[in-house]
């Protein structure tokens, strides 16, 4: 599931998807919030078994989430 936040397409409530992320958060702000990356480089985390990829554009921009295959 991917949610834009930017755009016409852009989901509405971008601050509901993960506390304290919202559009334009940076970096810095998201490993606060969800600790380390997957990869010390990368935009990806799992949080509570959920791959969790971040996109950037000038700041968060996109949320990607993945369940694992059950």
């Amino acid at each position: 599931m991917t949610f834009r936040l930017v755009g016409d397409d852009a989901y509405p409530r971008p601050a509901a998807l993960i506390a304290g992320l919202t559009v334009g958060s940076d970096r810095e702000q998201a490993r606060a919030i969800l600790g380390d990356p997957v990869q010390a480089t990368s935009d990806e985390f799992v949080v509570e078994g959920v791959r969790t990829r971040l996109g950037y554009a000038d700041g968060l921009v996109e949320i990607s989430l993945e369940r694992p295959d059950s």
